[in-house]
């Protein structure tokens, strides 16, 4: 199995971590899969060669999907990030306008 690309305190990442064997029983139950590696084994006559090829692929596109996964949730982060900081710059700028009444009102 591959390693854990997120913090392991994430559970959404844990959850992506764990359809990992789902993935692996949905190819070996799916029948144009176990064709393409038939018709290739047959072709090339090297089975276990065609396989270990397949079984590597498998795994890279496992990996370049979690990796897509991780990508869309650290975006997500960031536009999260940049909502509170946005609501915060605005509290900041509410107090400030405050204050600047409240130092009219005392000048005058």
């Amino acid at each position: 199995m591959a390693p854990i690309p997120w913090e392991e305190t994430d559970p959404f990442s844990i959850s992506m971590y764990a359809q990992e064997s789902a993935y692996w029983s949905s190819l070996q139950e799916s029948e144009a899969l176990m064709r393409l590696c038939s018709e290739l084994s047959n072709e090339t006559g090297r089975r276990e060669v065609v396989e270990g090829c397949i079984e590597r692929l498998c795994k890279l596109c496992w990996a370049e999907a979690i990796e897509a996964v991780d990508c869309h949730t650290l975006l997500i982060a960031a536009r999260a990030e940049v909502d509170h900081l946005k609501r915060r710059l605005s509290q900041v700028n509410l107090m400030n306008v405050k204050h600047m009444v409240a130092q009219d009102a005392v000048d005058a």
